[in-house]
This record gives structure tokens, C-alpha cells and sequence, in this order.
């Protein structure tokens, strides 16, 4: 074994050159897997908060009205009826209190929250933008989705008459904390409202809406 090492300690200390490029070659190469490495988790951890951060892990919907056939016709007759399908109009879960109750004491489940939503229409200055509406419970929506890191401007607060709205869709107003907004649902009722903050989601789109 010691005439091994001796043979080895000979041929690094003779070739000199070659030995500091073997060094450096393996240098660089660690060097550069470590930073790829660094990166792919890095983006990964990104994709994977901007994603499941930005809206609940399960959303539980009123059921879909569907329309069935009055007759069932028998084995081997061929029906001709059409039975076309329903349109969707908006609905709501009746009676989610003590549904929401229910959620919330199963096991694995970590958070829960209410919210209403609807498409509708922001005003101002007489440009209309088409926006999402929703309304939550500020806290309990905060257990969902965080909204202390999308803060950019403003105090992060929904008291009655303010609401919350997107740095793309302020940008497109012209609006910032302490302006007025217009909104309009689908069904025509109107409401001003003050904007208390502007948030950034991290996907245009969002925040356009």
C-alpha cells in the first residue's frame, strides 16, 4: 500500500501542470453542478409558492344542474330524444354554515374559508374594466392565502365599503390607497368602495382581475 501512495505522491509532484488541471477541471465541475442544483430548486420552491399561494388547495362548488330524460328507455331500443346540457346559472351553497363547520373539524384539513364570487364590471373615470368579484373574511381568507407578502401599498384591511384589488388593474385606473372605485355585478347592482391596499400576485392576469 505504501508503494502505492509513493508511485502517486511521485506522478502528482512531478506533473505539476496536470495535476492543477485535474484539480481545477473537478473544481469547476462541482462548482457548476452545485450552482445548476441551486437554481433548479430554487425555481421549483418559486413555481410551487407562486402557484399553491395564490389560491386554496380544494374549492367546494354547488353542484351542477343537470338535465335527465323523463322516459328510460329499455335494453336494446335505441332513445331519440336530445337531451341537450343545462346552462349553469350562479348559485350558492345553501345553508354552508354548518357545512363550513364540518370542514373545518376534519382532520386533515389545516385551514378553511368562505368566499362569494361573481364576475362584474370596475369603473373609473369612465373606463370599464372586467373584473373578478370576491368577497371573504379577511381573516379566516388570510389562513388560505396569504396576503401580507403580496402587500404593496396600502394597510392590508377590509372594513365595510373598501375592498382590495390588483397592481395592474390600479395601474389601469390610475388608482392608489384612498382612491374611489365604482364596481358593478352581473346583476346591475352598484357600489362604491375605497381602495385600502393594492396587492401583486405575481401573475398579471390576477392582478389585472
Amino acid at each position: 500500500m505504501s508503494f502505492i501512495w509513493t508511485v502517486a505522491w511521485r506522478l502528482l509532484r512531478e506533473g505539476r501542470f496536470q495535476t492543477a488541471l485535474i484539480l481545477g477541471g473537478v473544481t469547476i465541475g462541482v462548482g457548476v453542478i452545485v450552482y445548476i442544483t441551486a437554481i433548479v430548486n430554487g425555481l421549483q420552491a418559486n413555481i410551487i409558492e407562486r402557484t399553491l399561494s395564490s389560491q386554496a388547495h380544494v374549492v367546494l362548488r354547488p353542484a351542477d344542474r343537470l338535465n335527465q330524460a323523463a322516459l328510460s328507455a329499455p335494453d336494446g331500443v335505441t332513445p331519440l330524444a336530445d337531451v341537450r346540457k343545462r346552462t349553469q346559472r350562479e348559485n350558492t351553497i345553501a345553508n354552508w354554515t354548518p357545512l363550513l363547520h364540518e370542514i373545518r373539524a376534519h382532520p386533515r384539513v389545516t385551514a378553511s374559508a368562505v368566499m362569494a364570487s361573481g364576475p362584474g364590471v370596475a369603473q373609473q373615470g369612465g373606463v370599464r374594466k372586467s373584473v373578478s368579484l370576491m368577497g371573504i373574511e379577511l381573516d379566516d381568507y388570510q389562513t388560505v392565502v396569504r396576503l401580507d407578502n403580496k402587500l404593496r401599498s396600502g394597510q392590508l384591511q377590509l372594513a365595510a365599503g373598501e375592498a382590495l384589488i390588483g397592481v395592474e388593474l390600479a395601474a389601469d385606473l390610475g388608482l392608489s390607497p384612498g382612491s374611489r372605485l365604482r364596481l358593478q355585478s352581473a346583476s346591475g347592482e352598484q357600489i362604491s368602495v375605497r381602495v385600502a391596499a393594492t396587492l401583486d400576485f405575481g401573475l398579471k392576469d390576477l392582478n389585472r382581475r
